[in-house]
């Protein structure tokens, strides 16, 4: 699972995003993206040579998670060509795609004959403007330069983020990261939050591993958790204690989590 997340999902994102008009088109960057997708697919399909599904002798969550890293392959990339030079990976998408347990959720396997083509996707062209109406007095030069400079110096308006609406809370969250770093978690900080904590200014999520069993290891089951909240874009954790992490982007300043792997 971590290999087709991490090894082939960036390849064919970087590869058939562009050339459907989701991201912007680089010709390299495509190049090199596909590349690296077929790199992965062949170690694979290698893999797939002796070997019936990605682990064990039948179907687990591997094969279901990595179907569905690879499907948009199947249906932009992967054509016939390329399907008939990878006959083990094309065998074994096809049978995990066909189980009832994956169709209940996705559309109907169509393979393409020919891959979506390299070239880059046409611009939509502007519609045209109406000619304005000529003005009965045109300005002078000297007053369109004036206008202009006067534009160039209005502030651009920059357009505010959802979160900054919410009025400015009483507990700051860097205050209590600091206290929860650098104190006893349960002598000083906890006390300390639960007297500045008001349910009206932050929600409080308590979140359970579903999957119980296959936290045999300590630094596994870190791992398993942390990888999981990244999926999810809430704050990095990467530590198998008790990790105050570190919010990205605008969640920065309005979000704070911990992750605890215990035994029962």
């Amino acid at each position: 699972m971590s290999f087709a997340n991490g090894e082939i999902l960036p390849g064919l994102g970087g590869w058939f995003l562009p050339l459907i008009g989701r991201i912007p088109y680089n010709k390299k960057s495509v190049d090199d993206s596909s590349k690296a997708a077929v790199k992965a697919m062949g170690v694979l399909e290698q893999h797939l040579l002796h070997n019936t599904f990605l682990v064990g002798e039948r179907i687990t969550l591997a094969d279901i998670f990595t179907t569905s890293i690879i499907s948009r392959g199947f249906q932009f990339l992967f054509d016939k060509k390329w399907r008939q030079e990878n006959p083990n990976v094309s065998r074994w998408f096809e049978t995990i795609y066909n189980q009832p347990m994956y169709l209940a959720v996705a559309d109907k396997l169509v393979l393409v004959d020919e891959a979506i083509p390299n070239p880059p996707p046409k611009k939509e062209q502007a519609p045209k403007k109406e000619q304005a109406p000529k003005e009965a007095a045109p300005k002078s030069k000297a007053k369109e330069v004036d206008d202009m400079e006067e534009e160039d110096d209005k502030p651009a308006s920059k357009s505010k983020h959802p979160l900054e609406a919410l009025p400015k809370p009483t507990l700051i969250l860097d205050d209590w990261k600091r206290k929860y770093s650098n104190e006893e978690t349960r002598e000083v900080a906890l006390p300390w939050f639960w007297e500045n904590y008001k349910p009206e200014e932050y929600s409080l999520w308590r979140v359970e591993y579903k999957y119980n069993d296959e936290l045999s290891m300590t630094f596994m089951s870190s791992n398993l958790i942390g990888k999981q909240t990244c999926h999810i874009a809430i704050p990095d954790i990467a530590d198998a204690a008790q990790v105050v992490s570190s919010p990205v982007s605008k969640l920065r300043a309005n979000t704070s989590s911990a992750v605890c792997p215990c035994t029962v």
